[in-house]
């Protein structure tokens, strides 16, 4: 007697299929410079994280941001983690008394894509230089590339990274609004990451870039 196995789930078979490669990336979110993904541990370290308002481009919210990424057992994705610490408008340099802003875990697709929705975010008006001291509540939305080499705006340099190779920079769109102290609709809207080499003040350029093209944000 021939025994006939049990039909697969194709839902369950799906909802697999996307755990290994990550989910798919919102509207408008698409890749612009063919690359694959990190490998875990490739890209991790210390990132100065702006973000630049469609409103008011040259005067980003700057962030200090700690990346680690690290991969599930048994996945074929990298999973990126962000911890955000606020840095004061005053000088974009010095932390605000924020408590750090741990953004949470994110994959990264094997064609780079990364999306993160994140949970509304409140920081102190300490690091807000658009209405000087008022609290800025969000709902923001990332959207770009973390390439294992190049990618849009990309700038390598040879001692870069923990593996050597990383990319110092990364960029990306923004969406969502701000919802406190003034409505802003965040479409249009973007967020740079570039490598420091430490989160001291000293450590931290006084160029901050506000786009994949590397525009600066107005000196202070």
């Amino acid at each position: 007697m021939v025994g006939l196995g049990a039909c697969a789930n194709p839902e369950q078979r799906f909802e697999e299929f996307g755990e290994r490669i990550g989910p798919a990336p919102g509207p408008g979110c698409e890749v612009t410079v063919p690359c694959a993904a990190p490998e875990p541990g490739v890209i991790d370290g210390d990132f100065l994280f702006a973000i630049s308002s469609v409103t008011t481009r040259t005067s980003p919210v700057v962030f200090t941001a700690k990346v680690t990424t690290s991969r599930k057992s048994g996945a074929s994705t990298t999973d990126i983690n962000l911890v955000f610490q606020p840095l004061r408008y005053a000088d974009r340099k010095s932390p605000t008394d924020d408590t750090p802003i741990d953004i949470g875990t994110y994959p990264i697709r094997p064609d780079s894509l990364w999306s993160a929705e994140l949970p509304p975010l409140t920081i102190s008006g300490q690091a807000n230089p658009i209405t000087k001291d008022a609290a800025i509540t969000a709902e923001v939305s990332f959207c770009g590339q973390l390439c294992a080499e190049g990618g849009p705006g990309a700038e390598t340099k040879p001692d870069s990274g923990p593996a050597g190779v990383a990319p110092d920079f990364y960029c990306g769109a923004i969406s969502g609004n701000v919802t406190s102290p003034t409505e802003i609709d965040l479409a249009g809207s973007n967020y740079t990451m570039r490598r420091l080499t430490g989160t001291d003040p000293a450590s931290i350029p006084d160029d901050v870039e506000i786009d994949c093209q590397h525009g600066l944000a107005k000196p202070l």
